[in-house]
């Protein structure tokens, strides 16, 4: 990332934008700028692709549990550092639209 030392040299081109989340590229700047409601962050267009990649898997594979849920087994009182995958899984997770 190449970040200009006046903003005014700032060229942001939209690249997407939809309910509150906003991508903006600079070609000054290399830099992606992802606009989350109030929240601002600044990423080489490499990390962009990266993190689209992991969303899409995570898309693909909450698909999956939704098309497959397992019952929920009751909570236990003594808590874990690490969650078990095949745990995560039997957990139903129910969808929240974000604004």
């Amino acid at each position: 990332m190449n970040p200009t030392s006046d903003n005014a040299t700032c060229e942001k081109i939209i690249l997407a934008d939809s309910l509150g989340v906003r991508l903006y590229y600079c070609p000054n700047c290399e830099v992606v700028e992802l606009e989350l409601g109030s929240i601002s962050i600044r990423l080489s267009p490499s990390s962009i692709q990266s993190i689209a990649n992991i969303m899409m898997k995570a898309s693909l594979r909450l698909d999956t549990v939704y098309q497959h849920p397992m019952p929920a087994r009751p909570v236990q009182a003594e808590r874990r550092d690490e969650v078990d995958i095949s745990e995560a899984q039997q957990r139903v997770v129910k969808p929240q639209l974000v604004h």
